[in-house]
């Protein structure tokens, strides 16, 4: 079989297969790793026609506590009905095979982090649609029950077609099991709830308060409770303000709101979106409006990160042709 050209790899940030990795998984054919870390190994991969997925195969360690096949097999079934353009759509998974793996479609394009690294801030309209992409997808999660636990810029795609929000639903599922064994949490110590460090809370709240600091880190390319060691960024989400400087005045409100300490006191996911459509605006209409803007590039590192993502797309369709000559375009 072909390797994928190195221009295809580069844009959806494929990196090659090692020795250790599988060639096969449940019938899809891996073509390369788009990352890993302490839940296992992210692969793309490709189905009988021809469309890329993104596997992941969860590490041995998961499945070492007993209840770990059972969470996940909850959490797969909440995901399978969880609808929305602003979460990858879910394929299939296998709770029960050694080692147990999820596929969702693959979504081209950069993370938010990485545009923000390579781009600066985003601003006006792009900067709500990001903002409203991501609350609708936390809206679709929080109605089937689910907390996603973990939001952060590096699982936000800004996908060609708008903004999506990565690996829902695979969390509480380790969270309870190997996180609680080593007695860590879930995600960044500052994009961590409050209530998590005081008491393992792990209500819709904490998705809440980590859109907060996602808001904040788009706005102003800032963590807004600053970095340095684990304890002291939980002693500042515990008992300091957040650094909001620069975020914009029309959505400080909602931001301030969603960094309230006591989560009693914080709105739920509707109430946000709410306060961003109160003008009649539907999200995909502020999404539509926000990705013109991303089309209109300012500037060099601009042009680079809309190429990643207009590249991203043109490597996928790529990669299939590669692999599968015949296959019809999708």
């Amino acid at each position: 079989m072909p390797a994928p050209p190195q221009a295809a790899r580069r844009n959806l940030g494929l990196s090659p297969l090692t020795s250790g990795d599988p060639v096969r998984v449940g019938g899809h054919t891996l073509v390369g790793r788009l990352g890993a870390g302490g839940l296992g190994t992210v692969y793309a991969a490709l189905g009988h026609d021809s469309q890329l997925f993104a596997i992941r195969v969860f590490r041995p360690g998961c499945t070492a506590d007993p209840g770990f096949r059972a969470r996940l097999r909850e959490e797969v079934d909440l995901v399978r009905r969880v609808d929305s353009p602003y979460i990858p759509r879910f394929v299939t998974a296998a709770p029960e095979a050694d080692p147990p793996w999820t596929a969702t479609e693959l979504v081209p394009g950069p993370t938010l982090g990485e545009w923000v690294a390579g781009s600066g801030p985003l601003t006006g309209e792009a900067l709500l649609a990001v903002a409203a992409g991501t609350l609708e997808a936390l809206c679709a999660l929080h109605t089937r029950g689910l907390v996603h636990r973990n939001l952060g810029p590096d699982n936000v795609k800004l996908a060609p077609t708008g903004p999506k929000v990565l690996d829902p639903g695979i969390v509480r599922a380790l969270d309870e099991a190997v996180l609680a064994r080593t007695g860590g949490l879930a995600g960044a110590p500052g994009r961590t709830a409050p209530e998590r460090y005081r008491r393992g809370g792990s209500g819709p709240g904490v998705d809440v308060f980590a859109w907060g600091v996602l808001l904040a880190f788009a706005a102003t390319g800032r963590e807004p409770f600053g970095e340095g060691a684990p304890q002291e960024v939980a002693r500042r989400v515990l008992w300091e303000e957040p650094d909001l400087a620069g975020v914009p005045e029309d959505l400080l409100p909602l931001v301030e709101a969603a960094l309230e300490k006591d989560p009693d006191l914080r709105p739920r996911s509707p109430e946000l979106l709410r306060g961003l459509t109160a003008d009649g605006a539907q999200t995909a209409e502020l999404v539509r409006l926000g990705w013109l803007r991303l089309a209109r590039p300012r500037g060099r590192g601009r042009r680079r990160a809309l190429a990643a993502v207009t590249g991203a797309l043109l490597a996928a369709w790529a990669v299939g042709a590669l692999l599968f000559p015949g296959a019809a375009a999708w």
